[in-house]
């Protein structure tokens, strides 16, 4: 074995583990999944966050002993009930565009400001023939994110992802469907699972996530026949309420998760109100537990969901900044270990120096290879610091988009109208528009100069142009940062 396949199968060599948790409202939650040898272990370990006396942080390493714990790296989310899902329409299927779409929309809308939320978003169809998509974005307040992130780490656990328990819903059960050789759905299937004191209402159409909702609500164990009826009559709210919203057909079915015993007068009561045929499907029966879960388990559909190591989310509410850091350490440990590699190759070309000329230009080339990759990992490292110095401007308030918008906005005299607003990060921002007379134009152009905010201002194009029966002066005004 030479060396560069000795590091690869020694030092890249990937954990069987898959960690997942959740620190909910009312209940922290456990959950490993621990493949050995082609066999595959499951251990779960929840605990009511009103039984634990000391802090979160000082607990789950005391918890996580119990669990077997075999990998530092977890994937965790948030209850649906703490996330702000909207959808909205964008004129583009190009990804690029739709990213930079969302980056101006999503704060838009969230009545928080930027530095307060994390946003994320998918895309949830695409109709190329019209040029729109539709897209699902999903924010949350940012205390909630750094809150769970700052309680893992100082646990000694390193968060990988952080979710929305929506889509562990759904992973569940579409990894069941197909474990079970069932086909899903081409029409709506709606997804239900109560936790103790919410809900998480999950709508998909051919098997892909089309909207969710949540909602508080407090279930009896096991639920009576009265509790039952006051829930179904709420979540028959939820479902007209996201069916008007998403423009979704009403679903086929409705499928129910958790225990069987505690669940059946409420499904029997689902169909009653809701009237659809509604499948009672208990998530631990999907999963060989090590040691057998709970009795009183919650709500773990969304846990088993997640526990598919290597999975890309639909919805990463993890901070770009986060992200970034990461990726510049990551790149760093890569950096040191090509190094590494390079001064190992040029050791063992001075080893074998005395061998054939064949071997020598073989290591050689392995040399030129990995000096090339080196260099290849130093230029986007590069790139990543120049991304993260891009945000620490963009949260500089003098800076900011908003900052030059209103100054812009208080600056427009009544006879100038906006085509459109583009603003290139750290750059320039481009005025199009309109005027009555060209005169006009070259006067907002040095009112704009008068602001002192921008380093230049220049009218690179200003023409004639008729729009009904008004001769109408068209502009393009450049404004450099």
């Amino acid at each position: 074995m030479d060396l560069l396949n000795f590091f690869k199968t020694n030092l890249f060599k990937k954990s069987g583990a898959s960690v997942v948790v959740e620190i909910g409202t009312d209940c922290l939650k456990i959950f490993q999944v621990l493949t050995r040898k082609k066999k595959t272990e499951t251990y779960l370990k929840t605990k009511s966050i009103s039984e634990i006396r000391e802090p979160l942080h000082e607990a789950i390493p005391k918890i996580l002993k119990e669990v077997a714990l075999q990998s530092r790296h977890v994937t965790t989310y948030l209850p649906r009930n703490m996330v702000n899902l909207r959808l909205i329409e964008i004129p583009s299927t190009e990804h690029g565009e739709i990213d930079d779409i969302v980056k101006m929309q999503a704060v838009k809308q969230t009545p928080y400001s930027r530095n307060e939320v994390v946003i994320s978003y998918a895309v949830t169809a695409s109709r190329k023939e019209e040029g729109y998509s539709d897209v699902v974005i999903a924010f949350c307040q940012r205390k909630f994110v750094d809150e769970r992130l700052d309680i893992l780490e100082q646990s000694g656990l390193k968060v990988d992802r952080i979710g929305i328990s929506s889509e562990g819903l759904l992973r569940w059960y579409l990894k069941r469907q197909k474990e079970n050789d069932l086909a899903v759905s081409g029409g709506v299937i709606m997804l239900v699972e109560p936790d103790a004191t919410s809900t998480d209402v999950v709508f998909c159409k051919n098997g892909a996530f089309a909207f969710s909702r949540g909602f508080s609500f407090t279930l009896t164990d096991p639920v009576g026949a009265d509790t039952a009826g006051r829930y179904c009559e709420e979540l028959k709210k939820v479902v007209k309420l996201t069916m008007d919203e998403a423009s979704l057909d009403s679903p086929e079915k409705a499928v129910l998760a958790g225990p069987v015993g505690k669940f059946s007068c409420l499904r029997e009561k689902m169909e009653e109100v809701l009237e659809m045929s509604v499948e009672l499907m208990d998530p631990a029966m999907d999963v060989d537990f090590a040691r057998g879960p709970e009795e009183s388990a919650p709500s773990i559909a969304s846990l088993i969901g997640f526990g598919n190591g290597g999975i890309r989310l639909l919805f990463d509410l993890t901070p770009e900044e986060v992200k970034l850091k990461r990726l510049v350490k990551k790149r760093g440990k890569q950096l040191m270990l090509t190094g590494a590699l390079s001064l190992a190759l040029i050791a063992a070309i001075l080893f074998f120096i005395g061998g054939d000329f064949y071997k020598r230009l073989r290591y050689i080339s392995e040399l030129e290879k990995n000096i090339e990759r080196t260099s290849e990992a130093a230029s986007d490292v590069e790139g990543k610091v120049k991304k993260l110095k891009m945000i620490q401007n963009r949260t500089n308030a003098d800076k900011s988009f908003l900052k030059y918008l209103k100054e812009i906005s208080a600056s427009i005299p009544h006879s100038v109208y906006f085509d459109s607003l583009d603003y290139l990060d750290g750059d320039k921002i481009i005025l199009k528009g309109y005027a009555g007379e060209m005169s006009e134009v070259f006067e907002y152009a040095k009112a704009l100069e008068s602001l002192k905010i921008f380093k230049t201002v220049k009218s690179e194009q200003v023409s004639k142009k008729k729009m009904g029966d008004k001769n109408m002066s068209e502009f393009e005004i450049v404004c450099g940062l």
